[in-house]
């Protein structure tokens, strides 16, 4: 095991020590090791608060609600003044079907003076289902067909790493449904419904046939698995993904000219070293009259583009970016300019085109935008 013990003979490490070292194997997703350092702490602090709360975020992950709150409880009574502690064991309580608990916690929450959009979003969410049903009963998931879908939250620890990294945009992208954010049946997520959606609308209007030739990158589970079964000449690509068809580097792809007639690129350019390079390589590829999704994050009201070669540690690029594997942050005008740049034509499909039902069915916030370029 990589990290010290806790209580080394020859010299012991102080709790916060050892935190911080918990904190980096979790950011590093070594969650088994992490794990062990967290209950090195609450062996000798029981009601570390940030202890608890970090434990209690590392279940989450692990898809495990249940099993995270006794650790939410106990962060939240040794420090009821944090109102991330109240936010998460309802999150976490919400997760593990303990609805009507969730409501109650969220209410002493309002009375300790916890507000905000984020609280009201929850609540909305806690409230969708008083009448029996988890969900408003026109929720719907495209991805796996289901009716009467429950959303779930974004897992807490971007949250919480948000926070602890001084990340000033969460929960400030255009498409990103904190309270709505996964289908509880399938998986997906709030970006993929509304791409599949998109997708069936397209084969229903003959815009996109069966035998179309398709390229998805960095191919998401549940989205994947339908347009196995919607296309006959369906293909998949990544860099580092196991189970894809094909290993590439979208920078330079293998892929013959004009070879493609609908590609899906999403949340894979704020990843590579060149997003020029990548859209060259994704219009190369594109045959004339050829479209895509091609989809990154994009935050509502920023500028510029946040971008910062210099920034290469996990913890700057979670300050700058959202997350450590990012390399920029992009700004509405300048995602649109550069992609138009390199000869695609940008739709920019919101609330306006799909319709304020659809969106609220899908559980998508108002700002989301599905970009779909053409050739």
């Amino acid at each position: 095991m990589s990290h010290k013990s806790f209580s080394s003979q020859s010299a012991p490490q102080s709790v916060e020590e050892v935190l911080t070292q918990a904190v980096t194997l979790h950011q590093a997703g070594k969650l088994d090791e992490a794990e062990v350092c967290y209950r090195a702490i609450l062996q000798r602090e029981p009601q570390h608060s940030k202890t608890n709360h970090n434990l209690g975020a590392l279940y989450l992950q692990l898809q495990q609600p249940a099993a995270s709150l006794p650790y939410f409880a106990a962060a939240l009574e040794a420090d009821p003044a944090h109102g991330q502690y109240w936010l998460s064991y309802v999150d976490a309580l919400h997760q593990a079907g303990q609805k009507q608990f969730a409501r109650e916690v969220l209410a002493m929450a309002r009375q300790h003076g916890l507000g905000g959009d984020d609280v009201d979003a929850l609540e909305a969410s806690l409230h969708a289902g008083q009448a029996g049903m988890t969900v408003e009963p026109q929720s719907h998931c495209p991805v796996c067909r289901s009716d009467q879908v429950s959303f779930l939250p974004l897992p807490a620890l971007y949250r919480e790493n948000s926070r602890l990294y001084g990340f000033e945009h969460f929960g400030k992208g255009e498409m990103i449904s904190l309270e709505q954010y996964s289908c509880s049946r399938c998986g997906a997520s709030d970006r993929e419904r509304i791409y599949a959606l998109w997708i069936d609308q397209q084969l229903e209007k003959n815009f996109l046939g069966r035998s179309a030739r398709v390229m998805h990158f960095a191919p998401e589970e549940a989205l994947s698995k339908k347009l196995r079964q919607l296309f006959a000449n369906y293909e998949t690509a990544d860099f580092g993904m196991g189970n894809v068809d094909h290993k590439v580097d979208l920078q330079n792809l293998p892929f013959a000219d004009e070879s493609y007639d609908f590609f899906i690129c999403s949340h894979v350019l704020e990843h590579v070293e060149s997003d020029d390079r990548a859209i060259r390589e994704l219009y190369r590829i594109t045959r004339p009259g050829g479209c895509g999704i091609l989809v990154a994050p994009v935050i509502v009201g920023l500028e510029k583009t946040v971008e910062d070669p210099s920034v290469t540690d996990a913890a700057g690029r979670w300050r700058l970016y959202g997350q450590d594997d990012h390399v920029r942050l992009y700004a509405h005008d300048d995602y649109v300019n550069k992609i138009c740049s390199h000869g695609f034509r940008v739709d920019e499909l919101g609330e306006d085109y799909f319709g304020k039902d659809v969106f609220r069915s899908l559980g998508l916030t108002h700002t989301s935008i599905l970009y779909v370029v053409s050739k």
